[in-house]
């Protein structure tokens, strides 16, 4: 069948945590929710994500660390590097040893812009029957001549490769949008 993907993009701070908790919510009241992993890049996304996934889902959510796979857990949150899946090369020993395919039912990859797509690939694609949704910020919206740097044709290429394997984006909310809305502010960084 089609696969079962999308990708949202929102400005960051607009609350990508709040929906990502939210739509899980949604699909464990609807009787749908099997297990879902939510991953994301940094300590402090783990940490922020995992309270709000307990205020929701009390003990059934459960932070992954490397001695503990959390297999009870309805609901994991794990980074990158947990997974053995951060970087070029990494093996991705821990998702391997314990997580068969198909293991998760539904998969929230957090900030799914900020890692190269080959490091992580190995999350989607040992569970392709999963509900698969990438969150990232908006895409910098540079004007690229040709002369424009290693940072912005990275930046291009991961959000090409977002949109190659998620789709368009079904959701998008901008920065210029959250500050119309009055939900963030612009800042000028000194």
């Amino acid at each position: 069948g089609q696969p079962k993907r999308a990708l949202l993009t929102l400005a960051t701070g607009s609350g990508k945590t709040f929906i990502a908790v939210q739509l899980l919510k949604r699909i464990a009241d609807a009787g749908q929710l099997g297990r879902a992993l939510f991953v994301c890049d940094r300590d402090e996304l783990r940490t922020q994500g995992l309270a709000a996934l307990q205020n929701v889902f009390g003990n059934e959510a459960a932070e992954i660390s490397t001695g503990n796979p959390q297999l009870n857990a309805r609901v994991v949150v794990a980074t990158y590097q947990t997974l053995d899946v951060d970087q070029e090369g990494a093996d991705a020993s821990f998702l391997l040893k314990h997580y068969p395919e198909n293991y998760f039912t539904h998969i929230i990859i957090d900030e799914c812009h900020r890692s190269a797509w080959g490091t992580w690939s190995t999350i989607l694609t040992r569970n392709p029957n999963a509900v698969q949704v990438g969150l990232t910020a908006t895409p910098r919206e540079l004007d690229l001549g040709d002369d424009c740097g290693a940072d912005a044709k990275r930046d291009m290429q991961v959000t090409a490769d977002n949109v190659k394997y998620f789709g368009e984006p079904v959701y998008n909310y901008s920065i210029t949008q959250g500050m119309e809305d009055g939900y963030l502010a612009l800042c000028k960084i000194q």
